[in-house]
């Protein structure tokens, strides 16, 4: 079994270390059910085929399963059943496709243990090719469920793609539910949330426009909810796009496999790494994508016909299964994290109960109800870890509860060993290992125990840290003392976002004295927090007190690259419009995300353009150039060909 994993990180002062947390599944998508009455339950040790689904479907189809993997619902886009496999109340006449792509996805409404709502979009065949949902209640019919008067086949869009995608904002509490229009370049991103589906979308007009029959293909977001991947399957369009879940805004297309025709399936491996395209008409083929670099690809598996490899979608087991049309089995890859031929690709990797078969689909789900980072989607942070120091907790994962406790197996501090909150402080009343215990009640409640070892630091000397803002940016000061300090570590913490490093300070050979870092790259926020981290040279640690500082946003001057594309080895300009003379800090990035030049340099305002060393010797490809000013960042696009 192959698992993503993800560190909990502890700051301690006098040491730095971390806990692994494998990777386990919510149990939301426990039970599929899809094509001809097939199915597959994970319950178990090793999933099993089921033949107990009464969904007949060419294509898509999705389910729910409550915390601890008993079914709740399911549903094709037209019908949805309840656990006992009968069409819920109110539950028939649902406006999907029976040959949609992605015919129905389900999600739970933020801040509700007991409503769901249920997305559909309509296939090809259809007029209006209409984008809706339902409200599923499950405390109707003594747990059954139902959906609820009123809201039902509720209108969100017409003239859409059979594609829908569930990525959580950033806020970790709303989600965002996104289709495509057809014969149009627009992605439209509704944010769902307690108060329900905001029906006015965030559009984005980017990529390549898709004609009116480009109905068919996923349209799929990565794990961590950062690239959404687009197919057309007859249209010859595959493309991969940054997904902004903050804004819901989708930017940057990069075309995948020159825009191959019959692309019909995505999936991303359980870290992200890899993207997973099935090839579905004109031959058929598995493909292996790597997400950091389009260019680098891997042909998987490859047969004739028409029709023959169909959707993929990650298990709760960290395989990714492939859809076999007219087939007792399905595809498997047991090792997609793997590139190349170690992904462990089987043909008949999976059989399916007799008397059942695949269809063309298969069943869908947000990827973050697939698999998540802790048991029950839950984990949990820690800072300052030495004796007499406030140890700070922090929940990870955790968006809808009714309350959280914390324990920390530190009895003799009596009333003061309990806590509240997603956050949490203790001081522990000795050295030693604890075991610290957070508890969330609400709609899938979790306990997640953690060992804790608390330290006999000795600490130097106190720092107390100063700020103010200076343009967009901060600036930080603060005197240390002592005769034996390395470096500093500046750290930055945004809203309710964990401190991380940004930044270091060198202190010349120990020597005691005043101190200082400007951080120009601070987001503009009114919740900024800093600290400073003290290393000596024996080892020690020391953080600083935190401040807050607020950094405003201003407006931006325009600027521009010419030319654009460059031809490798030839000048490049950057003009920008300001009035002003004054330094201005650039970086140039590439695909990979690695810095190829960062440095600063004087513009005159009267004339101000900026020029790129051609001896820089930029190759063909792609890069990001962000320009620091005093009034804020930009970020422009460089084509080298």
């Amino acid at each position: 079994m192959s698992h993503g994993k993800l560190s909990l990180t502890l700051f301690c002062l006098a040491l730095l270390f971390g806990l692994a947390s494998q990777s386990f599944a919510q149990n939301h998508t426990n039970n599929w059910y899809f094509g001809t009455n097939a199915g597959i339950n994970f319950n178990g040790a090793l999933p099993i085929a089921t033949n107990n689904g009464q969904q007949a479907a060419f294509e898509g189809g999705s389910s729910y399963s409550d915390h601890n993997g008993n079914l709740l619902f399911y549903s094709d886009g037209l019908t949805i059943w309840n656990r006992n496999h009968v069409p819920m109340a109110n539950g028939t006449g649902i406006l999907g496709g029976l040959s949609s792509t992605t015919s129905v996805m389900i999600t739970r409404h933020p801040g509700f243990c007991n409503r769901y709502f249920v997305f559909t979009v309509e296939d090809q065949t259809s007029t209006n090719r209409t984008f809706r949902y339902s409200i599923v209640d499950m405390s109707l019919n003594s747990g059954l469920g139902g959906v609820m008067a009123g809201n039902k086949n509720i209108l969100i869009a017409s003239n859409c793609a059979e594609k829908i995608a569930i990525v959580p904002h950033a806020n970790g509490v709303d989600q965002w539910v996104i289709s495509h229009f057809l014969s149009s370049q627009a992605f439209i991103a509704y944010r769902l949330t307690p108060a329900g589906l905001n029906l006015t979308p965030v559009v984005s007009a980017v990529g390549t426009n898709t004609g009116p029959s480009c109905m068919i293909g996923f349209l799929k977001p990565n794990h961590a909810g950062t690239r959404l991947v687009y197919a057309a399957m007859f249209c010859s369009i595959i493309q991969m796009f940054d997904f902004n879940s903050a804004t819901g805004a989708v930017s940057n297309p990069q075309t995948i496999l020159n825009n191959m025709n019959g692309i019909y399936g995505i999936e991303f491996s359980p870290d992200d790494a890899i993207l997973y395209l099935s090839k579905g008409f004109g031959g058929c083929a598995l493909y292996q994508v790597n997400a950091s670099n389009v260019a680098l690809t891997f042909l998987v598996s490859m047969v004739s016909g028409d029709y023959v490899y169909g959707g993929l979608q990650l298990g709760p087991n960290g395989r990714v299964y492939m859809a076999r049309n007219g087939q007792s089995f399905l595809s498997v890859i047991n090792n997609p994290n793997v590139w190349g031929p170690g992904c462990g690709f089987v043909s008949n990797g999976f059989t399916l109960s007799p008397g059942t078969s695949s269809g063309f689909g298969i069943c869908s789900f947000p990827p973050t109800q697939v698999t998540q980072f802790f048991p029950g989607g839950y984990g949990f942070s820690i800072q300052d870890t030495c004796f007499a120091a406030n140890t700070q907790f922090a929940s990870i994962g955790v968006t809808e509860y009714d309350s959280i406790r914390w324990t920390f197996g530190d009895p003799v501090t009596t009333v003061l060993n309990t806590d509240t909150g997603t956050t949490a402080s203790h001081v522990f009343s000795s050295t030693g290992t604890f075991q610290v215990t957070m508890v969330v009640f609400g709609c899938d409640p979790d306990t997640v125990v953690l060992p804790l070892t608390i330290l006999p630091c000795v600490l130097p000397q106190g720092i107390q840290l100063h700020g103010a803002t200076m343009g967009d940016g901060a600036y930080l000061s603060w005197v240390a003392d002592g005769n034996a300090i390395a470096s500093f570590d500046i750290e930055r913490s945004v809203g309710t976002e964990p401190f991380g490093r940004i930044g270091s300070v060198t202190a010349a050979q120990g020597a005691s004295g005043s101190f200082s870092y400007t951080d120009i790259y601070a987001p503009p926020s009114s919740a900024l927090r800093y600290r400073v981290l003290l290393h000596t040279f024996d080892g020690r640690r020391q953080y600083s007190n935190t401040i807050s500082l607020g950094v405003g946003a201003a407006a931006l001057p325009e600027a521009q690259i010419y030319p654009n594309p460059q031809v490798a080895g030839e000048p490049i300009w950057i003009k920008l419009d300001i009035s002003q003379t004054e330094i201005v800090y650039f970086e140039i990035v590439d695909i990979m995300g690695r810095t190829i030049v960062e440095t600063s340099t004087m513009v005159d305002g009267s004339d101000a353009r900026l020029l790129i060393d051609p001896a820089l010797g930029l190759t063909s490809g792609t890069y990001m150039v962000k320009l620091r000013i005093s009034s804020g960042v930009q970020l422009l696009r460089l084509m080298v060909r």
